[in-house]
């Protein structure tokens, strides 16, 4: 007998059509808002279903993330702090740079502030000449800047060409070198080392040395004071290379007859020159060949207070310029540039002479190249004072670095007349004096 089994037996499947019923034709069910009759919609990378993305912590919903106190967003950290007054720490007073101290110092309570970084002087820039020629220069004519003073409010207008000086109400230094228009602004300066004082001494002593100036003339003189300025100079480095014709002259001796006053026969020594073709190619490498770049008072007097120690040049900063005036140039580049090459011009005629060799030279000819021209606009610094002599302006001038003075100066016609007559007196005493011993 068959042992029967506890376990139930599922019931049959029904028969699964192969074809899926129709729909019926009443009304479609509705379709969900969000769910399209096509399938659902691609949900973007970025838009999850469930809402908005969430906004970043760093980007609040209702604005812009806010500013750092410390970065305000209408001040650059490295924006230049021209037109600004630096204030004394004990009285609030604006310091000026102390050429004895070296560095910025008050006037009312003789407070010092050294300098955050040491100045240098190893890294002035000097700019390719090629690039900046190329390059358009969009303003070199006069320029008048106007500027509003710190500490009292006024404003004003600086005088032709100057870009650093002082307020004319409360005598306050104000610096506004980036408001300058020039298109090339110094690279570095020779910083004041002669003081005020030992300035105003030179220039005393000048006038007290100076025979022929008029009395009246001395009186003007030594009421004036003197006036610290830093006014502009090129210089320029570059390679020459010079092709040049011309002559070399040796001398040599012949044996000439000749009979004297008696009739006797002489003999003498006469030179003559031997001349011969001469040509060649010399080189020479001038460094900071300098050409003067104001003309606000004589290039030349400027030149008469030289020269200049200009490897002692640091680079440019506000802060030494402040208690003092500084001049924008208004001789340009190119001008400059012609000068220079005429003075390497003038030098190199010495050094083809000396390779032409002999005892005369002549030359002919001489073709220039210039190679690897450099260029630096440095800044400076001269004691200036300005006086003026029946009408007539006069100026004399001390190096700031140095100490040298030069100046202009009237002539007193008397004195001179008195002069001459005191020689001519004492010529004829001696006269005199010879004829009756």
């Amino acid at each position: 007998m068959q042992e029967q089994s506890n376990t139930p037996t599922p019931p049959p499947l029904p028969d699964i059509p192969s074809v899926p019923p129709p729909i019926p034709q009443g009304d479609l069910p509705p379709v969900p808002p969000s769910m399209p009759q096509g399938g659902p919609p691609p949900v973007p990378p970025s838009m999850p279903q469930g809402g908005p993305p969430p906004v970043p912590p760093s980007m609040p919903q209702g604005g812009p993330p806010p500013v750092p106190p410390s970065k305000p967003q209408d001040e650059s950290p490295q924006a230049p702090k021209s037109d600004q007054v630096k204030l004394c720490k004990n009285c609030g007073s604006a310091l000026v740079f102390d050429p004895e101290a070296g560095c910025m110092k008050c006037p009312s309570c003789r407070t010092t502030e050294e300098w955050e970084e040491p100045l240098e002087g190893d890294q002035v820039v000097e700019n390719d000449l090629l690039t900046t020629m190329a390059a358009e220069i969009e303003f070199e004519g006069e320029e008048h800047i106007e500027v509003k003073c710190p500490s009292c409010g006024a404003s004003s207008t600086f005088p032709v060409n100057e870009v650093a000086g002082f307020c004319p109400f409360c005598k306050s230094p104000i610096v506004a070198s980036s408001k300058s228009q020039r298109s090339i602004r110094p690279s570095g300066m020779l910083p004041f080392i002669i003081t005020s004082d030992a300035a105003q001494a030179t220039f005393k002593q000048w006038i007290k040395s100076r025979w022929f100036l008029p009395n009246e003339a001395k009186k003007v003189c030594l009421a004036k004071g003197v006036d610290g300025v830093y006014r502009p100079t090129w210089t320029f480095d570059f390679d020459t290379t010079c092709h040049y014709t011309g002559e070399r002259g040796d001398y040599y001796y012949v044996t000439q007859t000749y009979r004297d006053s008696k009739g006797n026969t002489q003999t003498r020594q006469v030179r003559k020159t031997r001349w011969s073709y001469a040509s060649g190619t010399v080189y020479r490498f001038f460094d900071d060949l300098q050409v003067y770049a104001s003309n606000k008072i004589s290039r030349k007097l400027q030149a008469d207070v030289g020269p200049w120690k200009l490897l002692e040049s640091v680079n440019y900063n506000e802060d030494i310029v402040r208690g003092f005036v500084e001049e924008s140039y208004d001789v340009t580049l190119a001008t400059g540039l012609d000068e220079a090459h005429q003075k390497a011009k003038e030098l190199l005629r010495e050094t083809v002479r000396h390779d032409i060799g002999g005892d005369e030279q002549r030359i002919h000819t001489m073709n220039v190249i210039y190679n690897k021209s450099t260029y630096k606009q440095l800044l400076l610094p001269f004691w200036s004072s300005f006086y003026k002599f029946k009408e007539k302006s006069y100026t004399y001038l001390v190096n700031g670095q140095t100490g040298k003075g030069h100046g202009e100066r009237p002539w007193s016609a008397w004195k001179i007349f008195f002069f001459i007559l005191s020689i001519a007196a004492v010529i004829y005493g001696l006269y005199y004096l010879l004829q009756n011993c």
